[in-house]
């Protein structure tokens, strides 16, 4: 997991060193009762079963619907997703299309992973990508989840980013985190858990190289994901098919009921 600062004294107003800008832009990640993080649940199906039943029945029947799912919550938004694919690339003021452009977009593999940054802004409303230089000095496009990826847009503007930051953790838990602004690139290396103790290096683009995808933004308020709405029905529509379930499992299994019958007992207090 990621280790926030820890004994740092609070700071107010506007962030200053690169630790006072980590610790404002990790408080902006989702947390793990953040709605996001239930729309992805939602998408991948894991959505609520019997909830609106009695005890007893889920009790009685909740091992036998266990796997049971039907979910239009990933049949949306992949509806959506499937018709979102990048053709080609035109440059501002020049005919045709640039080979340049879809050269370095294929060898970051975008051409797959452009439909995953995409269905993530589908899903959670944002998605991010890094436009940075590999080793060679050739553009390189990485993509990143909104839940390790926070950004903060200048004052007044919707486009224009100040800093930005990504979390990441590897296989082992060790944390790396890297910071961007205009002027300065601040890294945090895997395994130092005090992020006062990273390096900055001079940020050769004077500007910070994150391009954030937002789904159904508006000029106030957070971005929209497109499960917002789908929510309540699809529990509506999991309620429905599970009491017509629960219904066809109890009606196999046919009884039948006398009321007002005196039993009769012999000697021995048996029935007869």
């Amino acid at each position: 997991m990621i280790v926030p600062p820890g004994s740092h004294t609070p700071f107010i107003g506007k962030p200053q060193t690169p630790d006072q800008w980590l610790m404002y832009l990790y408080g902006k990640l989702p947390g793990f009762d953040h709605s996001s993080r239930l729309y992805s649940s939602y998408y991948e199906g894991h959505q609520q079963k019997l909830a609106f039943s009695q005890m007893r029945y889920k009790l009685a029947f909740a091992s036998v619907f266990e796997q049971w799912r039907d979910n239009f919550c990933g049949m949306i938004v992949d509806a959506t997703n499937e018709r979102l694919n990048v053709d080609s690339f035109r440059v501002p003021g020049e005919e045709g299309t640039d080979k340049d452009a879809r050269v370095f977009w294929q060898r970051s593999s975008m051409d797959a992973y452009s439909n995953a940054v995409h269905l993530e802004a589908l899903i959670q409303g944002r998605a991010y990508v890094v436009v940075w230089a590999d080793a060679e000095g050739e553009p390189t496009i990485t993509p990143v989840s909104a839940e390790r990826m926070a950004v903060s847009y200048k004052a007044g503007s919707l486009s224009e980013l100040e800093a930005a930051a990504r979390f990441e953790v590897d296989s082992w838990g060790r944390q790396q985190i890297t910071l961007w602004t205009e002027n300065y690139v601040y890294e945090v290396a895997y395994g130092t858990t005090e992020w006062d103790k990273g390096e900055t290096l001079p940020n050769p683009f004077k500007r910070v190289p994150v391009v954030p995808f937002e789904n159904r933004s508006r000029l106030l308020g957070d971005p929209f994901s497109d499960l917002a709405n789908v929510i309540p029905i699809q529990d509506a529509i999991n309620k429905i098919t599970m009491d017509a379930l629960t219904a066809s499992e109890m009606a196999a299994f046919p009884q039948r009921y006398v009321t007002g019958l005196e039993i009769v007992e012999d000697a021995q207090g048996k029935p007869v």
